[in-house]
């Protein structure tokens, strides 16, 4: 059950942050590299094309991604999106429906903590009040 303060903050700021609902090792690492194979497809892709300088192995994800952003000077986002956009969609539209996401998005946990009745129907009806899950800093 929310604490009154985050149910507070999420009625006037429309988020709240949860604490500890996903596990990193079991849920978020998994999207990590599922995220890192796909990355690996588009670099390569990408640099037989010319688009890019390198793949960039030696980074790290979070580096990699992030030079490859800049490099490119183009959205990558689509390719990592769960859904297509919402209108003007051609049929080669990249959209991204891996295990790992699908997995996440059906936690248990996670469904329980979007779903508490404490939140209210707002955080079904509503998709703009969103719930921001963060791990614990060490």
């Amino acid at each position: 059950m929310p604490e009154t303060n985050e149910l507070e903050h999420f009625r006037k700021h429309g988020y709240v942050v949860v604490r500890d609902v996903v596990d990193y090792e079991t849920d978020i690492q998994p999207v990590i590299n599922e995220y890192s194979r796909l990355l690996d497809r588009l670099v390569i892709e990408w640099r037989a094309t010319g688009r890019l300088r390198s793949v960039y192995a030696d980074l790290p994800f979070c580096e990699r991604l992030m030079r490859t952003v800049i490099e490119l000077q183009m959205p990558y986002d689509q390719h990592c999106d769960i859904s297509l956009p919402q209108a003007h969609v051609p049929e080669d539209t990249p959209m991204h429906h891996g295990s790992a996401v699908f997995n996440l998005l059906r936690s248990p946990r996670l469904l329980d903590a979007v779903t508490n009745p404490a939140l209210g129907r707002s955080t079904r009806r509503r998709p703009s009040r969103t719930l921001t899950f963060a791990r614990h800093s060490v």
